[in-house]
């Protein structure tokens, strides 16, 4: 994981190191009201204008948020070879 003032990176595969198609993660998202148990990364960032972008080199999705301070909680299935990524994000 990257973090900056205004960039979180979470990288899940370096297409570098991977044959084209055994690189493709799946990325299941949620919104909750609170933290959640059973992610073991975590980072908190600011969103001040209340659009989070998650996304790939190729492509990304745009989540409407209330403008503050969140929680990102994520969890892979392979930490070296990440098929699935599960991203909570929570209000702090």
């Amino acid at each position: 994981m990257f973090a900056t003032t205004h960039h979180v990176a979470v990288v899940v595969a370096s297409a570098a190191v991977a044959d084209e198609g055994e690189a493709d993660v799946t990325l299941d998202i949620r919104v909750t009201s609170q933290r959640v148990t059973g992610h073991p990364y975590e980072v908190t960032l600011d969103v001040p204008s209340g659009r989070l972008y998650v996304g790939d080199a190729d492509d990304n999705d745009e989540i409407e948020l209330a403008p503050g301070r969140w929680l990102l909680q994520f969890a892979v299935d392979d930490a070296t070879e990440a098929r699935h990524v599960e991203l909570v994000v929570s209000p702090l």
